[in-house]
Order: C-alpha cells, then structure tokens, then sequence
C-alpha cells in the first residue's frame, strides 16, 4: 500500500467534495495530498488519513483491491467519464479486456421473454469474449449473470454499497459464483458506508462509463435501467435495446 493510494481514498472522504469537484481540485492542486492540505485543517487532514489506513486494511481483510484513478491498472473506458470515481473498490479479478466489455440493463419487472433475452445477450458476449456488467438486481441483470456463469463466462457487478455485502440479500449466492468463477465486484463505497437511495442512480454511471455499450432489455420510462442508456449516450457510448418481437436495435 502505497501512500498515494491513501491519499486519494482521504480526499474521497472530504465532505461535500464529490468526484467533479476533486477532479477540479486535482487539476488546480496536482495532487491528492496538496488537495488534503488546501481543503481542511491539518488535524482533519492526519484524521482522514487515518481513516483511509482503516478501510485500507478492512479491504485487504476481505480480499479486495483499491485501483485509484491515476492507477495504469484503473479501466480507460471509465477514465473517459467526467465524473469517474477516484477510487474503485474490485473484489474478484478485473478481465484483462474490461474496455471491451458491454453493460447490460433492465427493469427489476422483466416478462419471462425479457428474462430469456438478457440469458441470450449473455450468450452471445461469452462467444465474442466480451465481459458482461450488470448491477446484480433482480430479474434481467440476474438472467444475465446467471447465463454467463453457465456458459463460464467472468461477468462482473457494480455494487452501490462496498464490498461486505449483496443487495439484494437473496442474490448472495450468484454474487459469490460470480467471484469464484473469475468475476468481481466494483463500487466506489469503502467498505462500511452507509447505504443511501441516491447511490444505486449514481452507481449507473459507473456501470456504463466501463462499458463500450450498453444494451437496455426492458424498462419503464422512469426507472434505473432509461437513466444507464440516457448516460451512456451522453458519455457517447453505443446504446442498444430489446425491441419486442424484433431482436435487438441500435439507440
């Protein structure tokens, strides 16, 4: 562990300093310690620090790795975002080809056909070697994992909390097949935040912002799944949909 590391998961502990702001630090400061030292007192400085050695060692405990953004290990395809997190969270191994991989996406209420095309999607990532991200909810984005794991395809999950535990709970055990077949978990949570409703639509645009594409299998005009293909456009990503009856097409 180096002290770079510690220092920017410290400045992901500032309050109200958020992944834009601390870009903007980053780039008027050059670095994460000079941001520690213009944006608080000294005392909250060691005090962050000091935090930032306890998730460290609470990260190492489970298994996990912290990838901050300056890391040559940190996924391309997610630096392009504006708001990319400075740190990444990974528990389980990141693919080698992650800037390949595609996102896919869906309501929590799919039919049973939209069920079968998310197991078809996956299907068709596993033949070209592409890795599939999805955020581990109910129905499409567990049809999807799931379709992967038989076919012995890593996939990987983006959590909106850390990485101790699985939401939902009754996920639990697809999420610990998907780390033992070469999978992993990635959020920007240390482990032990506290879990707030605004996480899971600021978790989409990390969900898409790994993925060159995204493909939306079904989703009312209001929910999670319309805001994952709305970033992704706006990060100008190709975006995808399931259209009934008719296979698949180009947003």
């Amino acid at each position: 562990m180096n002290n770079s590391t510690l220092h920017w998961i410290a400045t992901t502990l500032i309050p109200d300093l958020g992944p834009i702001k601390l870009s903007r630090a980053i780039e008027k400061y050059g670095s994460p310690s000079n941001v520690l030292l213009n944006y608080v007192s000294r005392r909250s400085s060691l005090n962050l620090l000091s935090q930032a050695e306890g998730i460290a060692q609470r990260v190492a405990q489970i298994g996990g790795t912290m990838i901050p953004i300056d890391s040559p290990n940190y996924p391309q395809t997610l630096l392009q975002i504006p708001d990319a997190p400075s740190v990444l969270y990974v528990r389980g191994t990141l693919p080698s080809n992650i800037n390949q991989a595609v996102a896919v996406v869906g309501t929590r209420r799919c039919t049973e056909d939209g069920a079968a095309k998310a197991g078809e999607i996956a299907k068709c990532l596993a033949e070209q070697g592409r890795p599939l991200v999805s955020d581990m909810a109910l129905r499409v984005d567990v049809a999807a994992h799931t379709a992967s794991l038989a076919l012995g395809a890593p996939t990987l999950a983006v959590l909106a909390h850390g990485l101790v535990r699985v939401h939902p709970k009754g996920n639990e055990r697809l999420a610990l097949r998907l780390l033992e077949s070469g999978g992993a978990w990635v959020t920007e949570h240390p482990p032990g935040t506290k879990v707030l409703p605004w996480m899971f639509a600021a978790r989409n645009r990390i969900l898409v912002g790994l993925c060159e594409a995204t493909v939306m299998v079904q989703s009312p005009l209001k929910r999670g799944s319309m805001i994952s293909a709305r970033l992704a456009l706006d990060y100008n990503r190709e975006v995808f949909a399931v259209m009934p009856d008719k296979g698949f097409s180009r947003v």
